[in-house]
């Protein structure tokens, strides 16, 4: 997988120089790119960047996307390592697990109409990013107080409250690093699960003399692989399952923990983020031929004469409305951008019917 994201970085990169490098070219500006940049097949010409790196320079997208990827490895760790905490650990069945994860829904409901509502109230979207940026750090806190607890009704509540730090807008780069951070998440959780599990056993086996070499047997014949299968280790006797859940649930909690410095640093980038002109959020479009006239732009009847008062042009339904939302979508110029032209003109009808 990082082979290929390292393929994908260096492949637009290229891109991204090659135009560079035709704009020169075009410009009579002298050769700053290597040669091979300039002898390229006349269909690389037709490829620009699905994703222009240009882009990076902005601490924006590098906050919001880093808080994508946060908000990722929370929303991909809770689904799968409480599922394996309800299994092992309450020994409910796959079924009672699913429904347990059904608690993370209405959270997200509720995160995306506050966000929606903040938006709306004080036309900056840095708000509710913050707000996410908040509430995510002190959500996964409270999980792990709630496995520590092996308490079902405080998990179910704290996991609703977990759900709702999804606040973020939706736009397609902080889908791509939302699933990043899912992936990124579920190694490193997987990681200090196995860990734990594992030294929390050893150091009981090692400092405990209250075990009998028939637990201590059990206890290495899960090492050799059982481990893994939920199946084995609910059918131990009671005083041998008892510790591997307790190791489990240890090993959950900590999990959860590795978690909180990246919580903490995607807050601490959200409150850096920039906060939108208010002559940009008054004005949205840009040209005069698409700005709404303001009323001391326009002259009254009583102030014109004569042929002036049938003359006087009036705006028109298109002037009002802006342009056709397909029309604000740059034109493809090769097969990738064709492919994600229809995605980005139903995100341009998305923004404009909230308008």
């Amino acid at each position: 997988g990082f082979v290929l994201i390292f393929i994908f970085v260096a492949w637009e990169f290229l891109v991204s120089k090659y135009i560079d490098a035709a704009v020169d070219e075009a410009n009579g500006v002298p050769r700053r790119f290597p040669g091979f940049l300039y002898k390229c097949p006349k269909w690389f010409r037709l490829t620009e960047p699905a994703i222009p790196l240009d882009i990076f320079k902005s601490y924006d997208v590098c906050a919001t996307n880093f808080a994508a990827m946060t908000g990722g490895m929370v929303l991909f760790s809770a689904f799968y390592f409480l599922a394996i905490y309800f299994s092992i650990v309450q020994g409910l069945s796959a079924t009672k697990s699913g429904v347990q994860l059904l608690y993370f829904s209405p959270g997200l409901g509720i995160g995306v109409v506050i966000a929606l509502r903040m938006i709306k109230m004080l036309k900056q979207p840095k708000y509710p990013a913050i707000l996410g940026g908040l509430i995510i750090p002190v959500a996964v806190g409270l999980l792990t107080v709630a496995i520590d607890n092996n308490n079902q009704k405080q998990l179910n509540g704290f996991l609703l409250f977990t759900a709702i730090q999804q606040v973020a807008a939706v736009v397609s780069m902080n889908l791509f690093f939302r699933t990043a951070g899912g992936t990124i998440g579920l190694a490193q959780l997987s990681a200090v699960l196995d860990t734990k599990v594992k030294s929390y056993i050893t150091a009981l086996v090692i400092s405990s003399n209250s075990l009998t070499p028939q637990q201590k047997a059990q206890i290495a014949n899960l090492f050799g692989g059982s481990l893994n299968s939920i199946q084995n280790i609910l059918s131990l006797p009671d005083d041998t399952r008892t510790i591997v859940q307790d190791a489990f649930r240890h090993a959950c909690r900590w999990s959860f923990i590795s978690l909180l410095p990246w919580c903490v640093v995607s807050a601490v980038l959200c409150f850096f983020l920039s906060t939108i002109p208010q002559e940009v959020v008054s004005h949205p479009l840009k040209p005069d031929s698409d700005r709404i006239p303001e009323a001391k732009d326009v002259e009254t009847p009583g102030s014109m004469t004569g042929p002036e008062l049938h003359q006087q042009p009036q705006p028109t339904a298109s002037a009002r409305e802006g342009p056709a939302p397909w029309k604000t979508v740059p034109t493809p110029r090769g097969p990738i951008t064709l492919l994600i032209w229809p995605i980005r003109v139903g995100f341009a009808y998305l923004r404009a019917s909230r308008r």
